[in-house]
């Protein structure tokens, strides 16, 4: 209730800019991340989940929360190769 005092209220302004703050460093080392594990991945046949859970969790993510992410992937992507290779 508090985010939405500060928000709404004349007393505590709050300007679109910080509304739509965008931290460029991380995003680029998120982006930049995913795409050298996306190589390895490719070129190694490697899980992903064993490259980028630990990134993760350096980029100070839980480790609870990085794992359940990885779990999560791998089981919506097994669930679709499932269908796909059932339809054929």
């Amino acid at each position: 209730m508090s985010g939405c005092y500060t928000f709404c209220s004349q007393k505590y302004p709050v300007s679109l800019a910080k509304i739509l703050r965008w931290d460029f460093t991380m995003d680029f080392a998120y982006t930049v991340s995913g795409f050298v594990v996306g190589m390895l991945v490719g070129l190694t046949g490697v899980g992903g989940g064993s490259l980028m859970t630990p990134l993760l969790i350096l980029f100070g993510i839980p480790p609870v929360k990085a794992v359940g992410t990885d779990l999560l992937f791998a089981c919506l992507t097994k669930v679709g190769g499932g269908v796909g290779a059932r339809q054929k």
